[in-house]
Order: C-alpha cells, then sequence, then structure tokens
C-alpha cells in the first residue's frame, strides 16, 4: 500500500516555518509543491514549497552562501596546493581567494604576492608571467611570419607585439616601403599601390563604362577641375544636398554630365555638393548620362 502524505493546515505550516526561522507571508496552503511566499532566515523575500522547505532548501542568496561554505578551503589545503605546484606559500593563515598572500615563485623570487583564485588560475611572479609572454610571442611570430607568406607576402619585422602594431613588410606587388598591422592584412589590406590600383578603373564606384580610354584621358586633363571642385564646395558651404550631412568625404557632382558638356565642366554653378554615399546611390539609380531634371527628382526624396 502507498503511504499517503500528511495533510497539513495553514497554522501547522506557519509553525514549521516559524520553527526554521523563517516567517510565512502566505495565508492560503493548497499542497507541499504549491509556492509558498515567506521571508528567509536572511532576511530576504523569496518562493518556495513546503516540501523543498523541510529537505532544508532555502532563497538563492542562501544556497549561494551555503556552496561558498562547502567549497571554502582551509590553511593546510592552501598551503599544500601551492607545495604542490612548486611553491612555498610564506603567509601563516588564509582568509579567503581573493586576499593577496605572500609566497616563493618556483623561480626562486621571494618578493612577490599573488590571491589564491589567480594562483589556481595559472598566474605567478612578474618575473615568470614575463617569460610567458615573451615566448608566446616568439610563438605567435612564427605564426605571423607564415600568415604573411601564406599570402604571397614576406614580413622584415623581426619581433609580433600585438594585432595593432606596424609592422614593414614586402608586399606581393613588390613594395618594399610599405608597413601595416597584422589586424589590418587579415582584413585583407594591402600597401596604398596596390588599393589604388584596387579602386582604379572598372573597380571605383565612379567608373563610367560609357567612356573611351581617349576621353577619360582627356578628362583627367581638364584644366581648373580641381579649382571647381573647391568653389563647389565653397558654394554649398560643405554641406551634402541631399542629406545636409556636413562629415565625412563630400564630392562634387556635375549636374549635367560631364563628357558631353565640355565648356560646363568647370562652371560652378554645373556643380552640387553630394557626400559619398549619396553620389553612389544617385549613379546607381540614374546612370552616368543623367541630366538636371533627375537630380531635382533624386533631391527631393533627400533630408529638407
Amino acid at each position: 500500500m502507498s503511504r499517503r502524505l500528511k495533510k497539513y493546515t495553514i497554522k501547522e505550516v506557519r509553525k514549521i516555518f516559524k520553527d526554521g526561522g523563517c516567517k510565512l507571508l502566505s495565508k492560503i496552503y493548497k499542497n507541499g509543491k504549491d509556492k509558498l511566499d515567506y521571508i528567509c532566515i536572511c532576511k530576504k523575500q523569496a518562493k518556495i514549497s513546503l516540501f523543498d522547505f523541510k529537505r532544508g532548501r532555502r532563497c538563492k542568496k542562501c544556497a549561494i552562501k551555503r556552496r561558498a561554505e562547502k567549497l571554502k578551503f582551509t590553511y593546510k589545503d592552501v598551503k599544500q596546493y601551492f607545495k604542490d605546484n612548486k611553491c612555498e606559500l610564506l603567509e601563516t593563515e588564509y582568509k579567503n581567494c581573493d586576499t593577496l598572500m605572500r609566497y616563493r615563485c618556483d623561480c626562486g623570487n621571494k618578493k612577490c604576492k599573488i590571491s589564491f583564485y589567480e594562483f589556481k588560475q595559472g598566474h605567478r611572479c612578474r618575473k615568470c608571467m614575463g617569460k610567458r609572454i615573451a615566448e608566446k610571442r616568439r610563438l605567435l611570430f612564427e605564426d605571423v611570419k607564415q600568415y604573411f607568406k601564406d599570402h604571397d607576402c614576406e614580413l622584415l619585422a623581426t619581433e609580433y607585439k600585438n594585432n595593432y602594431t606596424l609592422m614593414r613588410y614586402i608586399c606581393n606587388c613588390g613594395n618594399t616601403k610599405c608597413k601595416i598591422s597584422f589586424g589590418n592584412f587579415k582584413k585583407g589590406r594591402r600597401c596604398k599601390i596596390c588599393k589604388i590600383k584596387k579602386m582604379s578603373g572598372k573597380n571605383n564606384h565612379s567608373y563610367d563604362p560609357s567612356l573611351t580610354d581617349e576621353e577619360r584621358e582627356k578628362g583627367r586633363c581638364c584644366p581648373g577641375l580641381g579649382r571647381w571642385k573647391k568653389d563647389v564646395r565653397e558654394k554649398d558651404n560643405h554641406t551634402c544636398q541631399y542629406c545636409r550631412e556636413t562629415e565625412g568625404i563630400l564630392c562634387a557632382h556635375h549636374i549635367e554630365p560631364y563628357t558631353p558638356n565640355e565648356e560646363l565642366r568647370v562652371v560652378v554653378s554645373n556643380g552640387i555638393l553630394l557626400c559619398e554615399k549619396h553620389h553612389i546611390e544617385f549613379h546607381k539609380t540614374y546612370g552616368y548620362d543623367c541630366n538636371r531634371e533627375q537630380l531635382n527628382e533624386f533631391l527631393k526624396i533627400g533630408v529638407k
């Protein structure tokens, strides 16, 4: 026959909590699994079932405290741990895992302090940690050098410090006078010559496929174009006329197409300032054979 559980009254439940150093707040008791509101012995309000309370369980705060007490090391344990790791604890008492303690390191250094928590994590004195870091960097340097080699480049630097330090190298384009951080190298960046090559011709966002090589050469040699760009920036108060942005790259855009309108190439009224983002967006939408009407249509969408 199965054993029937005792049915408690609310008064009996209240007494059980009181005997356990706690105070029951709930006024209704249904069964042993029902969650009840109470004030724990640690003065924190929480919920618990009568079944769990009778088994000795309490709130989370008390559970953490009990677990900490259970895991607390004795002085003898700590001293032995230091000894097992070829070090000697010089303190005569142990307080907790965060308190700094004097010890003799396995390298012979006597003037050092460490918490038991850090010691268990593998930390040691500055002398030892310096050796470890140097060894780690030496191993990393070999990996970094091989990474450059795998990407058809040659690392000329003799040491590796971190991902942000610039290092001399020979680029795969043949450029020997260049520096780069390992972080940027891993991102695919290379020397200035490679960057210019990468952004030239068809890879450039402003590339116009309708132009012939002769027209492109002629366009590049247009006198006064530099002055025109400067005047357009001043005319539009160094502000993108689409989104009113004043920071970042601002581009002087020809309202009437550059190639067929040779007489308007350096006329300031034929220029308007757009930020790089919206300059690219305009040409993606309307192409390069565009006009004033298309520009006005584009500007209507922008910020007023």
